[in-house]
């Protein structure tokens, strides 16, 4: 990666070659067969999305591995048979006869054509051949033999343009909101919906965007991309001149070629002010000439008669025909029409397809350690911290807690979109995911790719387990881009962006039959940090995301509904000590009135008014506790969770016994109905306390245990 724009290859990639990179996966039975079913599903939707690119070398290898998987490999899996792995089976093989042989039989005459129009203009179709035979060493030979980068594919680079990159991808997806409200509003089905963009009926899919507002983002996108180069150009100016003298240098056997204007190219989306763009433009154009007949001599020495003659003889018209030879040869085109051979502007457009049909393609952002490129990933900033919100409940209960990254391709990049919570089983030391089907069907209703993982290790340091390489061994396997994030909030570092070597580490765990959830492996280098640099994940503070939460909603009971429960019960009793009070002060004024006030009366009444009091805070503070225990307070262990029912229990109980005991030493005054029934509220209030009581010890017992 030596620049933000790399030579374009021409040669796309023939049918054969297609093929056998869609094979070139190794299928281990050692990985459960749910990762399996899911990476079937990622393929289906890689293939989904290359089709709307109308990158369509792309969509056939991934629905062609997607075939080899489904009715070669699956069956073959030790689990197949089982009642859930069938449930997952089932809709793969419906998708295979359905859609999927239909669109490869589609596909490949189209690829077909490209292939052979590349020979017939290519000068050295051996050579080019031979050159697919051996291991890629360079850029340019990853690059064609990447279905997305061959052909007619404008390439930048990620680590350069990553603002350019955020924000196509948001573009990206308004287009493709607005594109589903359209086809809602025209009365198109969810169903139909899904078969256009499956079925690759790219141009009805986009024949509801109105073409002023695609016209508009097409020039969006051209300044964004001037504004970037230019900015490029102010610390990149010397290479630019080196390049630029470069590619006016003489060759052709010697022959200088045609002045060139200023880099236009026809290219209007997007244009290119960069004068770098010259290294790949000629790639195309060397075998249109070819195909020109050869331009009319004159050679360098009469080149030079010309130049002599034009110095010692000013005036000499004979000489002006022999010049105009090389005046036509300027405009060759127009040269190649006049004397009937293949014209050069017919072919020029046959190479270089509309401005509009023009793909952009990002480059690889790294490499494995193999050499095979892989793609940039775009990661929002904000979802590590949404993430260990949503999971503070487990943390705090010493449980791990995982959820799934998804996002969307968009030009050859892979941008988060969505942070999906499946339904899961959580320990201390593992999280395992449940009902795979809803996941993978909301995924595939919501045009969504698993890119990877995120999951906790609320007491563990910052690594990946044993267990954690062979879940990370089912994501990477079929998308070498999938990345796993390991969160440990109590440790430092607290955050890590990991993904499996290749090798040593994704064969190896592969080929790993160890049965134990954690286990030693014999070598080192399993895994490495995929974090920019060196790494292919990017962040983006500017990228935008969303949580859906799959798990299924727990009932109210018993945590919140013994909160309300609470709640009640508590301020009916309150009422009651409310009651008491007032009417305890109107015995207070009659007996001041009745009898001589002395000391006794005053410290008894004292005391009935501590013992009203105390029945009256704690129904309050339960009440109070009640409420926020069914509405605020969050599950899990906490300081708070735990040790407010605690003491709230026993001060329950401790009220309850003192209220009991000062009650039953205090008989009933006749003829004194105020006090009477004061004692009578109180009493009552008494009674409910103990209930109370026990209410808060079940509640510390349901926090306890993680309800």
């Amino acid at each position: 990666m030596n620049g933000p724009s790399s030579p374009r290859p021409a040669r796309p990639m023939s049918i054969k070659e297609i093929t056998l990179a869609a094979e070139d996966f190794d299928f281990r039975t050692t990985i459960p067969f749910k990762y399996w079913a899911r990476s079937a599903d990622t393929l289906f939707q890689e293939a989904t999305f290359a089709l709307q690119d109308r990158d369509i070398r792309k969509a056939y290898q991934m629905l062609w591995r997607h075939s080899i998987l489904v009715l070669t490999h699956l069956k073959t899996h030790p689990d197949a048979k089982l009642p859930e792995n069938k449930a997952l089976t089932k809709p793969l093989f419906d998708r295979q006869n359905k859609e999927v042989f239909g669109l490869l039989e589609e596909l490949k005459p189209q690829i077909d054509r490209d292939y052979k129009e590349w020979q017939l203009m290519s000068a050295s179709k051996q050579s080019e051949d031979d050159e697919f035979t051996t291991r890629p060493t360079s850029y340019n030979e990853f690059a064609a033999r990447d279905p997305t980068l061959s052909g007619n594919a404008k390439i930048l680079d990620a680590a350069d343009n990553q603002e350019l990159a955020v924000s196509l991808a948001q573009r990206d997806y308004k287009r493709r909101d607005a594109a589903r409200r359209a086809t809602r509003q025209a009365g198109v089905s969810a169903e139909e919906e899904q078969e256009r963009r499956k079925g690759g009926r790219w141009e009805d899919w986009e024949q509801f965007s109105s073409p002023a507002t695609a016209a508009s983002e097409e020039e969006d996108i051209r300044r964004q991309i001037e504004a970037t180069r230019r900015r490029l150009d102010g610390t990149d100016g010397g290479r630019d001149e080196d390049t630029f003298s470069t590619s006016q240098a003489p060759n052709y056997q010697g022959q200088v070629p045609p002045p060139r204007a200023p880099p236009s190219y026809s290219y209007n989306y997007p244009s290119i002010s960069r004068p770098r763009a010259l290294e790949w433009e000629a790639s195309p154009l060397e075998p249109q000439r070819t195909y020109t007949p050869p331009p009319p001599q004159p050679p360098k020495p009469p080149k030079e008669d010309l130049t002599m003659m034009r110095q010692e003889l000013d005036a000499a018209p004979p000489m002006r025909p022999s010049k105009e030879p090389l005046t036509s040869y300027r405009p060759p085109s127009t040269a190649n029409a006049l004397q009937g051979g293949v014209p050069e502007l017919p072919a020029k457009e046959e190479v270089m397809p509309p401005a509009a049909k023009e793909r952009l393609a990002f480059k690889p952002a790294a490499y494995l350690e193999n050499g095979d490129p892989i793609r940039p990933v775009f990661l929002p900033t904000q979802l590590r911290d949404t993430f260990l919100n949503i999971a503070s409940d487990n943390t705090r209960r010493g449980l791990e807690m995982c959820g799934i990254l998804c996002g969307r391709p968009v030009n050859n990049a892979l941008f988060i979109s969505c942070l999906l919570i499946p339904e899961q089983k959580c320990t201390p030391d593992t999280c395992e995911t449940e009902n795979e089907s809803s996941m993978l069907d909301y995924c595939i209703n919501e045009d969504l790719l698993v890119v990877g993982w995120i999951h906790t290790h609320p007491t563990q340091t910052c690594f990946m387990s044993s267990r954690d390489l062979h879940t990370q061994a089912g994501y990477q396997v079929m998308m070498p881009e999938s990345i796993a994030i390991v969160c440990s909030p109590r440790h430092s570092p607290s955050y890590g962006i990991f993904r499996l070597t290749n090798p040593p580490g994704l064969p190896h765990i592969l080929q790993c039959t160890a049965s134990e959830t954690f286990h030693q492996h014999s070598i080192d280098n399993l895994y490495t940090g995929a974090k920019n640099p060196p790494g292919h994940v990017y962040h983006s503070e500017k990228l935008d995301f969303y949580v859906k939460d799959l798990r299924p909603k727990r009932m109210a009971f018993p945590t919140n509904m013994l909160g309300i429960l609470i709640a009640l019960v508590s301020a009916f009793a309150l009422v009651h000590s409310a009651d008491s009070i007032p009417r305890l002060l109107k015995y207070e004024d009659k007996a001041k009135k009745a009898a001589e006030w002395s000391r006794t009366a005053e410290k008894q009444l004292w005391e009935i008014r501590y013992t009203v009091g105390t029945g009256f805070v704690g129904c309050l503070v339960s009440a109070i506790g009640g409420i926020a225990f069914s509405l605020v307070v969050p599950r899990g262990l906490g300081i708070f969770t735990v040790g407010f029912p605690i003491m709230l229990a026993a001060g329950l109980t401790y009220g309850h016994q003192y209220m009991r005991q000062f009650w039953a030493s205090k008989p009933k005054v006749p003829m004194m109905k105020d006090f009477n029934e004061a004692i009578s509220d109180s009493m009552m209030v008494q009674d409910m306390m103990n209930p109370l009581a026990g209410a808060w010890g079940l509640m510390t017992f349901c926090k306890l245990v993680g309800l």
